[in-house]
Parts: structure tokens; sequence; C-alpha cells
């Protein structure tokens, strides 16, 4: 039992050691913006980097290395890495729109970023839990909020205000009357 509980003690103290130098090392706010500036031109530009063909995964958990050799952590052997610690260095909250996917417009790989989607980008205290585990559990220096047309929840609202119609769903009911406000104060602008 006392060797149990030695290597436990020495495991969670190398856990902490490790988790002290990744955060010591953190990127600053700027070079994360840069970073998803760059990574979202390749987006755009078409240029999305290749999946991972490495053979060596501890050289792939190093983001700078995977970063040179368009790696993506794509191979069970890569994920397996990944299943005691994440190193995101972003936080994205983004509506769940399919056609909005972060990972795909920051062209990043599993572990790169803490994803949020939820429909609207309604937040509620799960919401607000999960953007505050983010920031302050795995250490993200910046928090991105991305917006985009032709959004499915504005419309539904924007039709329940303008058209008397509102969704069948329960659920949908609720994002409306979380959007309302907004959506009204839209078209109050808008005139």
């Amino acid at each position: 039992m006392k060797r149990i509980i030695k290597s436990v003690v020495i495991f969670l103290f190398i856990y902490l050691i490790f988790g002290l130098i990744q955060y010591s090392f953190a990127l600053k706010p700027n070079e994360v913006i840069q970073m998803l500036k760059n990574r979202n031109k390749r987006f755009l530009t078409h240029n999305l980097r290749s999946t991972c063909i490495c053979e060596t995964c501890d050289l792939c958990i190093n983001r700078e290395w995977r970063e040179e050799n368009n790696c993506n952590l794509t191979t069970s052997e890569h994920l397996a890495c990944l299943t005691c610690v994440q190193h995101p260095f972003a936080t994205i909250i983004s509506c769940s729109d399919s056609r909005i996917v972060p990972e795909i417009l920051f062209d990043t790989g599993i572990e790169d970023l803490f994803v949020i989607r939820v429909a609207g980008n309604t937040w509620d205290d799960v919401t607000l839990g999960s953007i505050e585990y983010g920031v302050a559990h795995a250490h993200t220096p910046v928090l991105v909020v991305i917006g985009h047309q032709h959004c499915g929840a504005i419309t539904v609202t924007v039709n329940a205000v303008l058209e008397k119609e509102w969704s069948e769903g329960k659920y949908i009911k609720r994002i409306i009357i979380k959007l309302l406000p907004s959506v009204l104060s839209a078209i109050k602008e808008l005139g």
C-alpha cells in the first residue's frame, strides 16, 4: 500500500511540474491571435495542412514541431498521447451551425482549441462554466467568439418577431426567448 501511495505521489509531482512548465511557456495573447489569423488565412486560401504522417508521437505532442511538419494529430497513436492532458491555445465560442467548424476555419488539429458550440451563441450557466473551464483550467490566453451570416437561430427568432411564426420545438422556443432582446434591439436600430 505504501508503494502505491508513493507511486501516486511521484506521479502527481511529475504531473504538477510538467503542468507548471507547460503553463510557464504558454503563448501570449497577441501570439495566439496572430496564429489564428495565419491559420484562418490558410483556410481562406485553400492551403490547409495535410494529415500527420510522422512515426513518433512524442514529437507530435510538441505544437511547434507539429506546425513545422504539417501534423494535426489524427492517427490512433497520436490520439493516445492526448488521454491525460490537454493544452489548447484558444477558447472558441461558436454557433452550433454545421457550416461553422472552428477546427477547420483555423486549420487546427485535436488539442489545439477548446471549443464551445451553442445555437445562436446563446449563453447560460453551463456555457459560462465551459468558458470558465477553457480559460481558467485549460489556461487558454485568448477567448474568441465567432458569429456568422445566415444563422438559423437568428432567422427563427426574426421570424417569430416579424412573422409571428414560432417554432414548434419546446427547446427551440427557449433559444428564441434568449435571442429576443438582441433581435428586437437590432430591428429597432435598423428601423
